[in-house]
């Protein structure tokens, strides 16, 4: 049997290839389209708690998540937070405002975060090349887009309990025995719905009496996957506390 030894930059070239094209955004494109961009990228890490954007700073680099997680988030003038998207594995940040040319919010690595960095003139130059790239971003920011709408609108029209059942609808993943799982913590859901954290404690209990989702200390699993939705559905009003 022959065995293919691959040297370090190899290796580093199929991580670099394997990652790309794992990108919903970059699935279908050329390989000529994906080694365009990859000749422009390079690699950069966050420490847990470092502030990448502050509220009005100049963004000139559009970034994607490799390891980690990133949060965007608006501050009043008292320093309540209200979270407006977290960003995971594979997804991009930083395109709306990069196209904007300034920070409209804040922007902080809440683990310890590896990301994988395009910088404008870069980006410019691969869109006027393979404009098929640039259709893909937009329509991504597309999806932001409607994902704040139908954030904004919970947040006006909502009950706590529909805001909290949507966040852990939308935000779990399938762990390895088939569950769906969130792995949000109650100080970000708080953030993401906008409530005070006694009201993501409280939702979540009676979540869990009525056997909806199981609370562990760094995950909350959704055992009921139905009647968590039918959560979304009853009714608008408020009881934020």
């Amino acid at each position: 049997m022959n065995l293919i030894i691959k040297n370090k930059s190899q290796l580093k070239k199929d991580c670099i290839d394997d990652f790309l094209v794992s990108i919903p955004t970059f699935a279908g494109l050329s390989e000529q389209a994906l080694a365009e961009i990859k000749a422009h990228l390079y690699k950069k890490n966050f420490s847990k708690g470092k502030l990448i954007y502050q509220e009005g700073d100049a963004v000139n680099i559009l970034y994607i998540v490799e390891m980690g997680k990133i949060e965007i988030y608006k501050t009043n003038s008292d320093g309540k937070k209200f979270t407006i998207w977290f960003i995971k594995p594979r997804e991009f940040f930083c395109l709306a405002m990069m196209l904007y040319g300034v920070a409209f919010a804040n922007v902080e690595a809440v683990q310890n975060t590896m990301v994988y960095c395009l910088n404008k003139k870069d980006y410019e130059a691969v869109i006027n090349k393979y404009p098929e790239i640039s259709a893909r971003l937009l329509q991504c920011l597309a999806g932001k887009m409607v994902a704040y709408s139908g954030l904004v609108e919970k947040s006006v029209f909502f009950k706590a309990q529909s805001r909290i059942a949507s966040i852990l609808i939308n935000h779990h993943s399938i762990d390895k025995q088939g569950v769906p799982v969130c792995q949000l913590s109650q100080n970000e859901i708080m953030s993401l719905a906008g409530i005070a954290r006694e009201t993501v404690s409280r939702m979540l209990r009676k979540f869990k009496e009525e056997g909806l989702v199981s609370v562990s200390r760094c995950n909350i699993h959704i055992q009921d996957m139905e009647r968590l939705k039918s959560k979304l559905l009853e009714g608008s009003g408020s009881d934020l506390f």
